[in-house]
């Protein structure tokens, strides 16, 4: 199968979990005999003949969207920011989708990215599937048009910023990291109530409990204990990136 991944970010430009985890994924799906590609932001200091070129797992990368709203900056200013970004990150799009024509695409974080590339890769007719590690996605929610405030703003919205919202998306099918972001999302929109949730903790079975009945252990054991839960949570079979994309890929 040919998985495209859209991210806002991906490493080595790296701010938290989420690319960092989008990266393990893309390695556990080139393991399983994937193809797989990525569609992300620029890295620093990057030239033209960087904008296309291979990750360290092999994946393909198109580094040719563009924020938003850099980060940093006053989240205020977003809704004007993802309408200016809606053009070029829809050329963009276009053009890795039809560079890298791929069976499925692969949404993980927007965040100060807009929808663009979401938005382009469902009107393209891509089987598109969603991941939501936290609620970022709920500042894409359109306003609420109760009263004269609320009028006004989904006007604005509807009229001046189209792009500032995930209005006209499907979002569906949707992976939630648990049941509390999922809840999370589907108490403002019901069509999260749906999403599937692919914890990405550790196996209890990697680190069983400990039995009452044990003597407690002195300082060394201790440190031999945790030893060998780190190499058991270290292996293959217990990285949590693995069941997200065993999920995936059925």
């Amino acid at each position: 199968m040919r998985i495209l991944f859209i991210s806002n970010l991906y490493p080595p430009e790296v701010l938290g979990g989420y690319e960092i985890l989008c990266a393990r994924v893309v390695a556990s799906f080139m393991a399983r005999g994937h193809e797989v590609a990525v569609l992300t932001t620029a890295v620093k200091g990057q030239t033209a003949q960087m904008a296309r070129i291979s990750g360290p797992a092999g994946e393909k990368l198109f580094r040719t969207l563009r924020f938003s709203l850099p980060f940093g900056k006053n989240a205020s200013l977003a809704r004007s920011g993802r309408q200016s970004a809606e053009g070029p990150n829809a050329r963009a799009t276009r053009d890795a989708l039809g560079d890298f024509k791929p069976d499925l695409v692969f949404v993980w974080s927007q965040l100060r990215l807009g929808l663009a590339a979401a938005r382009e890769s469902e009107a393209e007719g891509f089987p598109t599937v969603y991941t939501m590690n936290d609620d970022h996605v709920l500042g894409f929610m359109p306003g609420s048009r109760e009263g004269l405030k609320g009028l006004v703003r989904s006007v604005i919205e509807e009229i001046v910023y189209p792009a500032s919202t995930w209005r006209g998306l499907r979002l569906d099918p949707v992976i939630s990291i648990s049941e509390t972001v999922r809840s999370r999302l589907a108490s403002q929109d019901p069509r999260f109530a749906g999403s599937k949730i692919a914890m990405q903790g550790v196996p209890s079975s990697s680190s069983p409990p400990r039995q009452t009945s044990e003597p407690r252990t002195s300082p060394s054991a201790s440190s031999t204990q945790a030893s060998s839960t780190a190499t058991r949570v270290s292996t293959p079979s217990s990285r949590p990136w693995a069941s997200l994309a065993a999920g995936i890929s059925r």
